[in-house]
């Protein structure tokens, strides 16, 4: 099979990260060309090291001649879309072979795909998928299309017909004689409209907001290659399809970039005494899966750590250094008598997240509350470029999708979950943030006190990660797959091993692995 590629420079980490994901699940790929504008595989970064671990054929093609040569940027540059949205256009002018799979750069695959080959297309000028947003919005009928229209984002291309018929100028007199709202797709269904076949979605999974949570369980065991379509994509995105990416990311980031990693990770708790009997058993959680912790900070009601049931034995263990902080002998005036948050379900030690910047001398942390459990390698999610974020954290899809306390908040801004966060405490020292927050604490009568206040003063400043880092039991079920979370989240006003809440059971084989691991029979410290 060949494969080809379009993309400019601003794209080409994404470009090698599919790249990577498809000859992973498909080493028989013979060659693949990529269309760009650079002449040279060693102008894109980690591409010649794919090259030579799958020993497969990359021929890197500089489009831009020839996209100057048929498009005249009359009309349709004012788009979302660059001029290399045109490359799959190209195709046939510059890729000799008869068929080849066409791949747009926010694809990524997930498992083998040489059954595209046996399709028969010598009749048609391409098999692929439906847009579904474009067929049922109408799109296909303003562009005077009756039949299906196709999403041009996974393409099996009969490259031989489209250069005997002479498709390309055809491709371009519509392109340069008419305003299109997506300019390379309305160009290639308007042209080839009655010759293209229609393969499953499976082909190209369309992976956005709009279709998530309908279509995502429906193929989730099916589907080959999902595509994410959007004007946004990165490793931490606005969007709710940022898993899937992030996962072959995160592999591509230990194999080529950061193979050697470094013991630099500093993690946080804060737990008062009431919670003290699970803090060993979450930080055991947290070391078993990384040996890349250089230092956890708990922030507790005592001095050390000796009050807390086996803790001793675990940082022991695992020899990780430490740093307590006693939170009742911290003299920070934060909380006014007259604040309305003070008579809630939480106690102040929720607010302990909020003092981090104030408590160490970190430029970053990782925040984890005391109802999670680890159950995987957290690094990845240390190696988040924090930018000019005050915190990364995954959206709280209970506030957002299941009740309308987001819409009581009167406010449009990212919500995220706080029980699982990447803190840019240097950024929250620098323009004190401390004071800001509890600032609307003690003015605003809260909901969840820590966490609402927490999104409303920090606002645009934050970033959403992928939910695998704060799977929210009973909340995230129906639109995430458990078995690839790294972090479960626990929350509510109680937590008990034996509980009717659903989410119980894993909770509960790691407190009994805890048990065994340490040869616990005397069960009073519960």
């Amino acid at each position: 099979m060949v494969v080809v590629y379009g993309c400019n420079r601003g794209w080409y980490k994404y470009l090698v990260v599919g790249i990577y994901s498809l000859l992973k699940y498909n080493p028989s790929v013979e060659k693949i060309y990529i269309l760009c504008e650079d002449d040279s595989i060693n102008d894109i970064d980690y591409l010649s090291e794919i090259s030579q671990e799958f020993n497969v054929e990359m021929v890197v093609q500089n489009i831009v001649p020839l996209i100057n040569k048929y498009y005249k940027g009359v009309f349709n540059n004012n788009t979302i879309y660059t001029d290399f949205a045109y490359a799959k256009l190209l195709i046939s002018e510059v890729v000799l072979e008869d068929k080849v799979l066409y791949l747009d750069i926010d694809t990524i695959v997930k498992g083998d795909i040489s059954s595209l080959s046996c399709f028969n297309i010598d009749d048609y000028y391409a098999a692929g998928v439906k847009d579904n947003g474009g067929f049922l919005n109408g799109h296909n009928v303003s562009l005077g299309i009756k039949d299906k229209y196709m999403n041009t984002g996974v393409m099996y291309l009969n490259t031989k017909k489209i250069r005997d018929d002479e498709l390309i100028p055809r491709f371009f007199d519509v392109i340069n004689s008419k305003n299109l709202r997506y300019p390379d797709q309305d160009a290639f269904n308007v042209v080839c409209n009655g010759n293209i076949l229609y393969l499953s979605s499976m082909y190209n999974f369309a992976f956005n907001e709009f279709f998530q949570v309908t279509r995502h369980v429906f193929h989730q065991r099916l589907r080959k290659i999902i595509h994410y379509t959007g004007n946004k994509l990165d490793w931490v995105a606005d969007k709710f399809c940022a898993e899937e990416w992030y996962v072959e990311y995160e592999d591509f980031y230990n194999k080529f970039i950061n193979p050697n990693p470094k013991k630099n990770i500093k993690v946080a708790f804060c737990s008062n005494k009431r919670l003290y009997k699970y803090l060993a058993i979450n930080i055991n959680s947290l070391l078993k899966y990384n040996n890349l912790i250089e230092k956890i900070y708990l922030v507790l009601e005592d001095d050390d750590i000796e009050d807390v049931p086996y803790l001793q034995d675990v940082i022991s263990k695992y020899d990780v250094n430490y740093e307590v902080i006693n939170f009742s002998k911290v003299q920070f005036n934060f909380l006014s008598k007259s604040c309305q948050n003070l008579d809630t379900i939480y106690s102040n030690f929720c607010f302990a997240k909020l003092l981090l910047s104030e408590f160490t001398s970190e430029d970053k942390i990782i925040y984890l509350d005391m109802d999670t459990i680890v159950r995987g390698n957290i690094s990845m999610l240390w190696n988040f470029d924090l930018n000019d974020y005050y915190a990364l954290g995954a959206r709280d899809y209970g506030v957002l999708d299941e009740n309308n306390h987001y819409g009581t908040l009167h406010t449009d801004c990212k919500y995220i979950n706080t029980g699982v966060m990447v803190l840019n405490l240097k950024k929250f020292r620098s323009d004190d943030m401390v004071t800001k927050l509890f600032k609307y604490i003690n003015e605003n009568k809260l909901v969840y006190p820590d966490q609402d206040a927490f999104n409303l003063v920090c606002n645009s400043k934050i970033g959403y990660i992928p939910s695998i880092y704060n799977c929210v039991w009973g909340v995230t079920k129906d639109v995430r797959d458990y078995d690839k979370s790294v972090i479960f989240h626990f929350p509510g006003e109680k937590l008990y091993w034996v509980t009717d809440r659903k989410h119980s059971e894993e909770y509960y084989e790691e407190y009994c692995s805890f048990l065994m691991e340490y040869n616990i029979s005397d069960l009073s410290f519960l």
